[in-house]
C-alpha cells in the first residue's frame, strides 16, 4: 500500500523507527547500536520504499559527538 502512494506522490513520514524502516533495510541500527538487537533478528530487510538507508538520530552526542567527524555524510 505505501509503495502504491508513493507512486501517486503522497508524503509519506516516518518518525524514528518509523523512518529506519522506510528504507532497504535496518542495518543502520544493527551497526550504531548492536545492542538493541536483544531477540537476534538476523533477516534486517525493510519496507523499501526508498533504496536508501536512513538514520534519523544523525544529532545524537552519544554516538556522534562530533557530527563534522561522523561516518555519514548529508546527501
Amino acid at each position: 500500500m505505501l509503495k502504491k502512494l508513493t507512486i501517486q506522490n503522497v508524503v509519506i513520514v516516518g518518525v524514528s523507527a518509523g523512518a529506519i524502516i522506510l528504507g532497504p533495510n535496518i542495518e543502520v541500527v544493527d551497526f550504531f547500536t548492536p545492542e538493541m538487537n536483544t531477540v537476534e533478528i538476523h533477516n534486517l530487510t525493510s519496507i523499501g520504499i526508498t533504496n536508501n538507508p536512513l538514520f534519523p538520530y544523525y544529532g545524537r552526542k552519544d554516538l556522534f559527538p562530533d557530527p563534522s567527524s561522523g561516518p555519514l555524510k548529508k546527501g
